[in-house]
């Protein structure tokens, strides 16, 4: 009797460490799926600006930085990777690149400038409406400062006058940049003349956001975009 109850004990130990190998051996074998072009993503994030916070899906740290909207529902993105701009919902391009790859529960921190988050302050787009026109359109009293949507494109009022409202089609988080003007010429003695290179100039970094035949547009204190992401789930394409 005693013989055989060692018997089954030794079984049941061997099933044990089988059990435990194969399952270890499952999680090398089976691939976690990762973001890809296409999928559809759901993240939690907060982004700063020079290291204030302007924007987060979470409740608690939009009270705790004092940027809570009542009126907002704070939930998780949902973004496509790859997606159109006004058809789709999507990320930033430092954003969406760097979601390349990463895997459910994995959280990272994504720092950039301006050009590859929310762009430059642009004053061409600004829109110039009738007072009229932009009631019937919306059906809604212009507010100075206040988000709308006009045919599918989001805008702020940027100006009201007795008669006209004028309309701001640049991104809310959209920075005015400090502009200097250097020759092309003595620019490229140090470096190359391209959009986004970033270089020291007189013992700065700064930005290239313009490049014409005799001159070099720099922004000379560029702002830091910090994107706090973490995914939550992933459909893929």
């Amino acid at each position: 009797m005693k013989f055989a109850q060692l018997i089954d004990t030794n079984q049941k130990r061997f099933f044990w460490v089988v059990g435990i190998g194969l399952v270890v051996l499952a999680a090398f074998l089976i691939e976690e799926p990762t973001v890809g072009p296409g999928d559809t993503v759901v993240l939690n994030y907060t982004v700063s600006l020079n290291g204030v916070i302007i924007d987060t899906s979470i409740e608690e740290i939009a009270t705790k930085a004092n940027i809570f909207d009542q009126e907002r529902t704070y939930e998780p993105m949902v973004i496509m990777i790859g997606g159109k701009p006004g058809e789709d919902a999507v990320a930033p391009a430092a954003v969406e690149k760097e979601l390349l790859g990463m895997k459910v529960g994995e959280e990272k921190v994504i720092r950039t400038y301006p050009m590859e988050a929310y762009g430059y302050w642009d004053e061409r787009k600004l829109v110039k409406t009738s007072l009229q026109e932009f009631m019937e359109r919306t059906g809604l009293e212009p507010i100075q400062d206040q988000t709308y949507e006009w045919d599918g494109a989001i805008f702020t009022v940027y100006q009201i006058t007795e008669e006209h409202v004028y309309l701001d089609f640049n991104h809310r988080f959209a920075v005015i940049p400090t502009k200097q003007a250097v020759p092309r010429e003595e620019f490229e003695q140090g470096a190359e003349a391209y959009v986004g290179n970033v270089v020291v100039y007189q013992g700065q970094y700064a930005v290239v956001i313009g490049v014409t035949d005799t001159e070099v547009i720099l922004d000379m204190n560029p702002a830091v975009f910090e994107f706090k992401i973490e995914v939550i789930s992933i459909k893929k394409a």
